[in-house]
């Protein structure tokens, strides 16, 4: 039997080695001096999330000063990761590293299949924190960036208006551990930049970093916090000033807790409850009106026999009394009788 061997033309081998798609990397960047958030609690898109310790790469890029150098070299950085792992991949970056995300998206308005997320990100939409070391994202059709946002994160949600204390309730604690376990799928609201086809992902944050929660109920932080967010969220809305694009909603306050029942209404509710023939507890908290006709119904008779018996003693008594006078008066007659004769 002799074997056939098929052969291909190396073109056509080549055509097939190039048809094969590549693997999608996964990366992070870190902001100023190395600070990052905990990418792997993060839940995001099948094959976007990025865990450092099941093979996300970190990007790495001197980054010691929000300067023009700075975005500078984090844009070259991720120039070179891009061109080193061709195909479908997805960047991390976090706060100041963002700069350099939106950098290299300017300046490679061709490159559409990475996908960059941003999270807290000074140049937000409606963040007017935006200065001019920090860039903003051009027009065009950049569906393949995300802003992240959490509320009132000091460096990528920071309010026009200062009245209501809203400034001061900024947080830079929302900042560093805000972005830590979300969830991608779930924010509070999404909005699409109709200038830049970006999307920003809104995620609430509560209570408000003002309040003070030391010794404090959770029903005393939720009346507290519906008292003051108002005003706070009205700074974000000034009319001729940098505002939010969207509406954040108000967030889902604990329920009240049900009102304690006291001995008292149990007792009334058992009675209402309670049949003909009350067993058990029921007996407990029968009805004390109930209880007081039976011992009124019970003392009558007895108080009637005891008006009859005065009634029928009584003319016995009146009869008694003239017999004593009657015997009073003969005892003096026989001791004035008796003297008389031992004076003879």
């Amino acid at each position: 039997m002799k074997k056939v061997l098929v052969t291909l033309p190396m073109a056509a081998a080549a055509a097939l080695l190039t048809a094969t798609p590549a693997v999608a990397d996964v990366a992070y960047m870190t902001g100023l001096f190395g600070a990052k958030v905990n990418y792997a609690s993060i839940v995001a898109p099948p094959g976007q999330g990025c865990d450092p310790r099941g093979g996300c790469q970190l990007i790495p890029y001197a980054n010691f000063s929000p300067s023009a150098v700075s975005i500078t070299r984090g844009a070259e950085a991720i120039e070179n990761f891009v061109a080193a792992h061709p195909g479908q991949n997805t960047i991390w970056t976090y706060s100041d590293s963002t700069d350099a995300a939106i950098e290299y998206v300017n300046t490679h308005p061709e490159d559409t299949t990475t996908r960059f997320y941003l999270l807290g990100a000074p140049s937000t939409p409606g963040n007017s924190n935006i200065t001019g070391t920090h860039p903003t994202l051009g027009s065009g059709a950049h569906s393949n960036v995300t802003f992240v946002l959490r509320q009132y994160d000091i460096v990528a949600d920071v309010p026009a208006g200062t009245a209501n204390f809203a400034r001061y309730n900024l947080s830079q604690s929302v900042h560093r551990n805000g972005y830590d376990n979300l969830n991608l799928a779930n924010p509070a609201i999404t909005y699409t930049d109709p200038r830049t086809g970006s999307a920003t992902k809104y995620f609430l944050t509560y209570p408000l970093p003002a309040i003070n929660k030391f010794f404090k109920t959770p029903a005393q932080i939720a009346a507290e916090d519906r008292t003051k967010r108002p005003g706070i969220e009205s700074q974000y809305y000034l009319p001729g000033k940098v505002q939010r694009p969207v509406v954040l909603p108000s967030p889902t306050y604990p329920a009240t807790p049900a009102a304690k029942v006291t001995v008292e209404d149990a007792a009334a509710t058992t009675t209402a409850d309670a049949t003909d023939q009350p067993r058990g507890l029921r007996k407990v908290f029968a009805s004390v009106s109930e209880r007081l006709s039976e011992r009124r119904e019970a003392t009558r008779p007895a108080t009637a026999t005891a008006e009859k018996d005065t009634s029928a003693t009584a003319p016995a008594a009146k009869k008694d009394r003239p017999r004593l006078s009657e015997r009073v008066a003969q005892r003096r007659a026989q001791r004035t009788s008796q003297i008389g004769s031992d004076a003879t």
